[in-house]
């Protein structure tokens, strides 16, 4: 039974958000929604091992205040508030109803004087143990283009977060002109995202963004148009197929979004000045062989056995006909497949 001083149809809503950043054998026993400026939190949760306090709006930034049953100093209430102290000196004071924070105190002392789960504690390390590698690893990611790394915002950090797989973080990211967005690779797919204030507004998109999302085998080609000093780096696919010129110095007396030619609006295109371009000409480079090798068509030739006879000659020279038809081989990789099919058989 988790104590709160929520409704059972807002509980409901919350207890999987929250058990999303729960270890096995960890469970709830109190939930309350209040409210904390420092760090800004609004769900306050008492487990069996811990002590966390989460924002509602941002889950996926994780536990913005965390102490273990053994690192709690003092819990207090405060008239509405719980005044939470660890032996780190790290605090929170959380705002809820008067009877509320008494009862939050009451578990939180209880926590604290009991004795700690070890395998829950187990857990927990490893938890963090694997949340610090994974932040090592995207510390870790390769940045090259017009903005050094520290203005890649955290708004695109947020939705590169989102969109990553788990344990996945990007190959390399490309940084376009300052405030104009990021282009992120990863292994089979790159992203263009434009997001952030100043961004988001620059794209069109005023206090949201712009995402899109090229699987490498989609890819037609990777093109950059360049003048004295500004250029664009440009995605073609079939949506986006490059029929005009995304050139940035043209195309400033129309609105973002009816303007055709605008760079910065545009879901496909990078503003990249000639500087960061060459910057990222090895993680273009990159790129480029990314979407050659998505489309590289692997010929698997088995070996014919004693009873199959010279029908099967037949047989396979027929099939690469057929990819051949398919548009799937061009004249050299068929040549070369048939040399290797007739090898087989000779």
């Amino acid at each position: 039974m988790v104590d709160t001083n929520t409704k059972d149809k807002e509980l409901t809503r919350l207890l999987p958000q929250i058990g999303a950043h729960l270890v096995t054998g960890e469970d709830p026993v109190l939930v309350m929604k209040g409210a904390s400026m420092r760090p800004m939190t609004d769900v306050l949760v008492v487990t069996n091992a811990r002590v966390v306090a989460f924002s509602s709006l941002k889950w996926a930034d994780g536990a913005k205040f965390e102490a273990r049953a053994g690192q709690i100093e003092s819990a207090e209430a405060d008239g509405r508030k719980v005044a939470i102290r660890t032996r780190e000196g790290e605090a929170i004071s959380f705002s809820v109803g008067k009877a509320e924070a008494s009862r939050a105190v009451d578990a939180i002392s209880r926590l604290a004087s009991g004795a700690p789960d070890a395998r829950v504690d187990a857990g927990l390390d490893a938890a963090r143990a694997a949340s610090d590698a994974n932040e090592a690893a995207w510390d870790a990611v390769p940045i090259a283009g017009s903005a050094t790394r520290n203005r890649v915002n955290r708004a695109t950090w947020r939705v590169l977060r989102a969109a990553a797989y788990e344990d996945e973080v990007p190959l390399f990211l490309i940084t376009g002109d300052d405030g104009t967005g990021v282009l992120a690779a990863f292994t089979d797919r790159c992203m263009i995202i434009k997001a952030g204030l100043m961004t988001s507004a620059l794209a069109g998109s005023f206090g949201g963004s712009r995402q899109a999302t090229f699987h490498y085998s989609q890819i037609t080609g990777i093109e950059y148009n360049a003048g004295l000093l500004l250029g664009v780096l440009e995605i073609l696919t079939a949506s986006y197929n490059g029929t005009a010129n995304k050139d940035r110095w043209r195309g400033i007396s129309a609105s973002r979004n009816k303007d055709a030619n605008q760079a910065e609006a545009l879901s496909n295109t990078l503003p990249l000045a000639k500087d960061g371009y060459k910057n990222a000409q090895g993680h273009i480079n990159e790129l480029r062989r990314l979407v050659s090798a998505s489309k590289q068509v692997q010929v698997m030739v088995e070996s014919p056995t004693p009873s199959d006879g010279g029908g099967n000659l037949a047989s396979e020279l027929g099939k690469l006909a057929e990819l051949k038809q398919q548009g799937l081989l061009d004249d050299a990789e068929f040549a070369e497949a048939k040399r290797a099919v007739l090898a087989k058989f000779s």
